[in-house]
């Protein structure tokens, strides 16, 4: 597996771990509509939350969440729209969050959880 993908399902897995200790409940991983993606869709305290997860190495510089850029919220957005649609879900709100981990050395990282980042 290329590093990269397998460096995003590590941080993937990390962003579920968190979302689960902080009582969302994970709905579904990895959804797709078409060729649009959602990494998590979660629920709590009545919204539905679509949750994208951007990991990378301290060395490579700069930020995860700078990789979300307009066109990603945009597609997003549109998955988001979808997801609703085929599940018949009504929530009270909807939210989009970003989760952002940067891995040092040894396996140490942080974790950034931007509630409502667009």
């Amino acid at each position: 597996m290329a590093l990269h993908l397998e460096l995003g399902r590590k941080g993937e897995a990390v962003a579920r771990s968190y979302l689960e200790e902080q009582a969302y409940a994970l709905l579904h991983v990895n959804w797709k509509s078409g060729r649009w993606e959602v990494d998590i869709v979660a629920a709590k305290d009545g919204l539905i939350i679509f949750v994208e997860v951007k990991t990378l190495m301290g060395e490579q510089g700069g930020w995860p969440e700078q990789a979300v850029t307009s066109q990603k919220e945009e597609r997003l957005r549109k998955v988001a729209a979808a997801y609703l649609e085929v599940t018949g879900i009504r929530p009270l709100d909807i939210r989009f969050d970003i989760i952002a981990i940067t891995y040092y050395d040894a396996g140490h990282y942080a974790l950034l959880h931007m509630e409502d980042a667009f």
